[in-house]
């Protein structure tokens, strides 16, 4: 609009609009029928500008924007595409700036040469005129003054691990009521704003999200002047941060996988695998069960590998982009398949997360010894003694159960209570022994002391798997195991070993890979390893007199064989080549072998 024709006075107004604004990303250009995936939901955008000028000089200028609530979804693979292009973006202009100064260069010689030619010709000396250059206008100063506004919507961001086809969320930022503020000049400005921030992780051991920033409200000014640019964030309270070792490991897990993408490629990464599997080593097969629901999930023969479903999604937005993230039980239950399914406790509260295999046993249903096949040999009761060393008195004593240590008698994941004196003999049974024992099986010095205690720094690095060791100058913590054998009253025999009723002890394993998937290995405490280079045959021998057998297994090169749980009472084993004209080796006695020794 011209307001005075005479100063050429206007004012100019500019207003856009953006609804059900949407971000897309296709995951493979060079792939037909892909499909887009959503970055950002439907959204929408105001944008208003007015300005007023006076003999084409700008001298006042406002600018608004305001957003709708906005619900963002971000991949790690999403991040490393727009690396790629920024970076791709940055050496395309650096090319051609290099090119540009080149041409200019040219231009800039062959007009000196020209002048000074001109200049020789005439043998005269000429002034030549000076006009501003470029630099000299930019550096006059902008007499506009802005005013600018801004105010944002509920903005939802969630970082999530799309790599290998996952959809397992990272972190996620809040930011709400966020507002700016600002006038004046380029050269002298100033400005303020404010905003509700907070962020957290999401802890895939508890399945659930977990606060890194508690609510954060700051109050953000920003200035220019003569001094040059300033900002200034104060808080009315404190700014509170959570940090945690799970949080700590998720960045560095994400940072990994970051980088394996950016080796790999985006396109690569999103290549599908299965989040979680599960393989069966026990030589007999189980059906796996949802630990708290107890239904079941699936059923797994021997030396299969299975997929496990997830249970119902896990919303960790409300909105609808986030919703087909994979939600799996936190622990699950294992029980044995066929005629011993009736025989058999099935085994409870496997976790999902675990640093390390963990030892569990399939237990003999009491109520039925009487009545079926008992044991042919002795069973080792145990439990564990456990200490920890206080330095102010300069002795051992109980552990600490305030500060989360185990109890003083605990079986040897240090659950439980397994006092000497609360053990108490199943129905038809009687011990062997007249009273407990430390067991002193290892090498003192090195496993154990004069006193059968095992030491460690903390009570957590104890397991049933872990090598014992005897103590070093930092440790503040032991235990030692006491053992006591037990036998049935009336103990009846069968000449097929696997149909004795006896406890079968299982390792539950967790690994992490790479790619940030999980498999399950159940598998016998046994294993062997055949590092050679051509086929080994192994044979092994196990029960009494009555009840002998001996079973034999060929182990192929560069791989590992389980010995079935339900032989793993074996007594003696031995070895040879498969195909080569060699006796047998010398029969190795089973001890050796013991679950947590060697």
């Amino acid at each position: 609009d011209l307001i005075n024709p005479s100063t050429l006075e206007a004012k100019e107004t500019m207003h856009g609009s953006l609804r059900n604004a949407e971000i897309f990303v296709l995951t493979d250009m060079m792939k037909i029928g892909t499909t887009p995936h959503q970055i950002i939901e439907p959204t929408g955008v105001d944008f208003h500008y007015k300005r007023s000028m006076e003999k084409n000089i700008e001298f006042l200028a406002f600018v608004s924007l305001n957003t709708e609530n906005i619900h963002g979804r971000v991949s790690l693979n999403d991040i490393i595409l727009a690396t790629s292009i920024l970076n791709r973006a940055s050496l395309v202009r650096t090319t051609s700036q290099s090119a540009n100064d080149n041409d200019k260069d040219i231009q800039s010689l062959d007009a000196a040469d020209y002048y000074l030619s001109v200049a020789e010709n005439s043998g005269s000396t000429s002034k030549m005129k000076t006009t501003p250059s470029t630099s000299q206008k930019l550096e006059e100063k902008s007499i506009t003054v802005f005013t600018l506004k801004v105010n944002l919507g509920k903005i939802h961001l969630v970082l999530v691990n799309d790599f290998s086809g996952q959809n397992v969320p990272i972190l996620r930022a809040i930011f709400d009521s966020a507002e700016f503020n600002a006038t004046g000049s380029i050269e002298d400005f100033s400005g303020e704003g404010s905003v509700f921030l907070n962020a957290d992780y999401y802890n895939t051991s508890v399945t659930s999200w977990e606060p890194v920033i508690e609510q954060w409200h700051p109050f953000v000014g920003v200035s220019r002047g003569v001094k040059g640019l300033s900002v200034e964030i104060s808080n009315e309270y404190t700014l509170q941060l959570n940090i945690s070792g799970a949080f700590c490991m998720c960045l560095y897990n994400a940072s990994a996988l970051m980088s394996r993408i950016g080796q790999e490629g985006s396109y690569k990464s999103r290549t599908q695998v299965n989040p979680l599997t599960i393989v069966n080593h026990l030589g007999i097969p189980i059906e796996l069960y949802d630990g708290k629901t107890k239904t079941i999930l699936l059923m797994l023969d021997t030396a299969e590998m299975k997929k496990i479903p997830p249970s119902d999604a896990h919303s960790f937005q409300s909105r609808s982009i986030s919703r087909s993230a994979r939600q799996y039980p936190s622990e699950y239950e294992i029980r044995l398949v066929g005629p011993m399914k009736d025989l058999m406790f099935p085994i409870a509260h496997l976790p999902l997360t675990s640093n390390k295999p963990r030892a569990y046993t399939f237990h003999p249903l009491h109520e039925l010894l009487s009545k079926t096949v008992t044991y042919g040999e002795p069973i080792v009761e145990d439990a564990y003694e456990n200490s920890r060393y206080y330095p102010l008195q300069s002795k051992w004593g109980p552990p600490w159960t305030q500060v989360g240590d185990p109890g003083e008698w605990t079986d040897g994941r240090g659950k439980g209570n397994r006092d000497l004196q609360h053990i108490k003999l199943p129905m038809n049974w009687e011990w062997v022994e007249p009273k407990w024992r430390v067991d002193m099986s290892g090498e003192i010095g090195k496993n154990i002391d004069n006193e059968g205690w095992e030491y460690s720094i903390n009570f957590n690095s104890f397991s049933l798997t872990n090598p014992r060791r005897s103590k070093q100058p930092m440790d503040s913590v032991r235990r030692r195991r006491w053992i006591r054998s037990r036998v049935p009253m009336n103990t009846m025999t069968e000449s097929d070993p696997e149909k004795i009723l006896r406890p079968l002890p299982v390792l539950w394993d967790v690994k992490m890979k790479s790619d940030g998937s999980r498999e399950i290995i159940v598998r016998s405490p046994l294993q062997f390893r055949n590092e050679m280079s051509f086929l080994m045959e192994i044979e092994v021998t196990g029960g009494d007199k009555a009840t002998k057998f001996i079973r034999a297994f060929d182990i192929a090169e560069k791989s590992t064989f389980f010995i079935p749980v339900t032989q793993f009472e074996i007594k003696y084993i031995r070895m040879r080549p498969k195909h080569f004209l060699y006796d047998w080796s010398g029969y190795i006695n089973s001890k050796l072998f013991e679950l947590g020794t060697n």
